[in-house]
Parts: C-alpha cells; structure tokens; sequence
C-alpha cells in the first residue's frame, strides 16, 4: 500500500499537481478532503456538494427553495440537486455522498437502496472534491425525520493549500411541506437510522416507506428550522438545538 501510494504521489508531482491519496486534481485546481461529522439527534440524508465560483448559489436563507432543495428535504433524494450543480454555471466539482447518517453516535447495517456490501453507516463520512482558486463550497441533505427539513452551508470559503478550515452546518426548513410530524409523512428511514422508532412506522422494512407530503400553500422560503415541536408522531428524541454537523475542509 505504501508503495502504490508513494507511486501516485510521484505521478502527481510529476504532472505539476497537488499529490493526493487517490488519483489527482486536474492541473491548476487543488483537492479537499471533507470531514462530515453528524452532531445531532437527527439521522441524515446522503449530502450533495459543489465547489463554485460565489457567483453562483444553489440555496440561500429567506429565498424560496429550488427543485433540487425541496427533493433533499422532502424525500432526501439528492439527484436533483446534484443535476443543478452540474448544470449551473461557474462550479468546478460535484460530489454526491451516496449513503445517508445515522444520528450522533450510531451505527446502523445498511439497507435498503444502501446495502451494496459495504461498512456500517455511521455519523460521520469523509469525502473528497476538487476546487480551483477563488472556489467556495456549498452542501445540503435532508434531516430525515422532518417534513421538508434539511441541513447545509451556503458559499463558504475553502482553506488555501494546507491549510483546514472547520465549519457548522446548521438545520434549516424548506418551506414547501407543512411541519405536521405525522408518521405517514416521515420516512420509515427516521426509525432505522435515528434515535427511536417513530409510532407507525415499520423499522425492518428492507425499504422505507410512508413519507406522503402536504405542500405548504403558499409555499414559504427557507427559514432556520426550530426543531421537533411535538405536534405530531415524532419523539422527542429526534429533537436538535443548535448546529447540526461539524465540518472539517482541508486543502492537500
């Protein structure tokens, strides 16, 4: 292993570029490992990224949520986001996560869509992506056991080669689904992966179920989430104050 590893650096080196565990960054950009780590009591959904230029937004607190936004929050799906990112204008990379967290603390088997063979799922993932100068970053899932809620940051800055930078992700509501709490509208996936079972649901279903969705009409805009307010099915368990993520960013 180390000798593959020392052979990958020196191809990197030889081509002008940042030396990296795996593969390289294309010339001129840089690489940045992300260490994603949940500090909540709520499970969450796999996280889409981009790094871009700060021209371009895919979220932003007091406007009303795209597509890709309302999918991660309502069905904490990222494929529509993913496709806004790799659609819009001025970003350099675009990963997808693939595999949702458990709440803080937990390590659940994988099921469902997510059992390809691979680790447990646990509360923290670690990925990499790829930037080029004057870069920031943007991020977003889905707090799985909420209406239409998710967590992310919004165009924040990238740390300089070498350098780390740490950041919060905070909890947010899309604005597009009313906050009932009811069992039949939260994903069977909120019982198998977070801190309790929620009354209804069905935690050994090889596939989550349930999650029917009423709209919000009008439709809001993102606003910060207050939490579990105990209006509906869901227990106080899956409650959350404060931030939602820790963050590591650090430019190899």
């Amino acid at each position: 292993m180390k000798r593959i590893l020392r052979s990958t650096i020196a191809a990197c080196m030889a081509l002008g570029v940042t030396a990296t565990l795996v593969g390289c960054p294309a010339p001129g950009s840089t690489r940045y490992v992300i260490t994603i780590r949940n500090i909540s009591n709520q499970p969450l959904g796999p996280v889409a990224i981009a790094t871009h230029a700060s021209s371009t937004s895919f979220w932003t607190n007091g406007e009303a949520a795209s597509a890709g936004i309302q999918e991660v929050a309502e069905l904490g799906s990222p494929a529509t986001l993913v496709a806004e990112m790799n659609a819009a204008a001025n970003v350099s990379d675009v990963v997808n996560s693939g595999i949702p967290f458990p709440s803080m603390g937990r390590t659940v088997p994988r099921f469902g869509p997510f059992d390809d063979g691979g680790a447990n799922l646990v509360d923290t993932q670690i990925v990499t992506i790829d930037g080029t100068p004057g870069d920031v970053i943007s991020m977003a899932s889905m707090l799985i056991g909420t209406n239409d809620g998710f967590w992310g940051v919004d165009s924040v800055n990238l740390p300089s080669s070498g350098g780390t930078l740490l950041y919060f992700g905070l909890g947010f509501d899309a604005g597009t689904e009313e906050n009932d709490e009811l069992d039949e509208n939260i994903d069977d996936g909120a019982s198998i992966l977070g801190p309790a079972v929620i009354p209804g649901d069905e935690p050994d279903d090889e596939v989550p179920g349930d999650n029917e969705r009423v709209g919000t009409s009008p439709v809001g805009t993102i606003a910060a989430h207050t939490g579990i307010t105990g209006s509906g099915d869901i227990p106080a368990a899956f409650d959350w104050s404060g931030p939602v993520t820790f963050i590591t960013i650090t430019a190899l």
